[in-house]
């Protein structure tokens, strides 16, 4: 048992040959000279391991000047976030069941996004309201769609009252 305060030597402290190193304000675990303030090195797997003893948060936080953010295990449900504590908000949020949310906390698909997308391309079915403008769409549309439409061929099938194939020439 040790008690008052513990002096390390001016050239540091060293355990093993790099067990665990601490110089110059850098701790090194597995390395014999540290090159950031927390440095890990093992020779099949890196691993920092961050354990709430309970249901709590366990993550990292980062910060800088301009802003901080958490990532880690929410606290009691087995999602991870990224939280934006300068803002509070939630930018990503993975629930339980892996469904991913982006500006969300309740994510009720694979993919969730609250607010705007913008992609150069989408592939396969499409459901909801689509609205403005792409150069072309190939696959099943259910929904809304809103915008200049300047294709000079649309090919719908109608689902209401079973009718048949529709195909509109503009």
């Amino acid at each position: 048992t040790m008690t008052g305060a513990l002096t390390l030597p001016a050239n540091g402290l060293t355990v093993g040959s790099t067990q665990f190193v601490a110089t110059g304000g850098y701790v090194g675990i597995g390395i014999a000279a540290p090159g950031f303030p927390l440095h890990v090195v093992h020779s099949s797997e890196a691993t920092i391991r961050v354990e709430s003893p309970g249901t709590g948060y366990a993550g990292v936080r980062y910060k800088n000047t301009v802003g901080e953010y958490f990532a880690g295990l929410s606290a009691g449900d087995n999602s991870w976030a990224i939280f934006d504590a300068t803002a509070g908000l939630n930018r990503l949020f993975i629930n339980a069941s892996g469904n991913v949310g982006i500006g969300t906390v309740s994510p009720a698909s694979r993919l969730h996004v609250a607010g705007t997308v913008t992609a150069t391309a989408f592939s396969g079915n499409v459901t909801g309201n689509v609205s403005g403008s792409a150069a072309s769409f190939t696959g099943t549309l259910a929904g809304d769609v809103t915008g200049t439409q300047s294709a000079t061929n649309i090919a719908a099938t109608v689902v209401n009252n079973n009718a048949a194939a529709v195909l509109l020439t503009l």
